[in-house]
């Protein structure tokens, strides 16, 4: 009877404790912000969705998660990105309108 209840005792420590262990986070899950998201900041995207706040950038054939400050941006609208979080950047409306490329009128 003690050993069916030490084995029944180790399956369930090997499911609930070492299984889960075996497998590595990732980089974002990880660490607050990905670094590889965080580089992203300062560059320009388009959005191929409307942000409101949470929508979806292009970014040289990119695409990525993202979230305004404040305002909705419609789709097609160029955005900076201005900061980082787990796996979703946040960005911020430009005055450029679509096509140019940082000159402003």
């Amino acid at each position: 009877m003690g050993a069916t209840i030490l084995a029944c005792y180790l399956v369930v420590w090997e499911i609930l404790w070492e299984k889960p262990h075996q497998y590595k986070q990732s980089p974002i899950d990880s660490h607050p912000a990905s670094p590889a998201l965080c580089e992203l900041v300062g560059t320009e995207a388009m959005t191929i969705t409307p942000l409101r706040p949470v929508g979806r950038i292009d970014l040289n054939g990119t695409i990525y998660d993202a979230v305004t400050e404040a305002e909705f941006v419609d789709e097609g609208n160029r955005v900076r990105i201005v900061g980082c979080s787990v796996g979703q950047l946040k960005v911020r409306l430009t005055k450029d309108k679509p096509g140019q490329s940082g000159d402003m009128q």
